[in-house]
């Protein structure tokens, strides 16, 4: 006698499997690592390839706040010239940033 055990989302993983092969998949797959896995992997680096420090949702979810904001800065101070990014940074009111979000 042969048992055959299926798992809960078989059919969605083979399905998944064909639509990632096929070669919309393909270049889905190539657009994102073109975009997403940079900021990825920037984040990596300048975190030494280490774990997280914190641990809690809460605490983990700061980290990688700080992170990101690390990331858009640098990445902001590199596209626009240093003179409107002093300003911008300047004119920043924290009030009026948290009334309007």
């Amino acid at each position: 006698m042969r048992n055959l055990t299926v798992f809960h989302g078989a059919r969605w993983r083979a399905a998944y499997a064909w639509q990632i092969g096929s070669r919309y998949g393909q270049a889905r797959i190539k657009e994102r690592k073109s975009i997403v896995e940079h900021v990825f992997g920037t984040l990596k680096h300048w975190m030494g390839k280490i774990p997280l420090k914190l641990r809690g949702l809460r605490k983990v979810q700061t980290e990688i706040n700080l992170y990101a904001a690390g990331y858009n800065m640098k990445r902001y101070a590199s596209l626009a010239p240093i003179g409107e990014l002093i300003e911008e940074v300047a004119s920043w009111n924290p009030v009026r940033t948290a009334t309007t979000a």
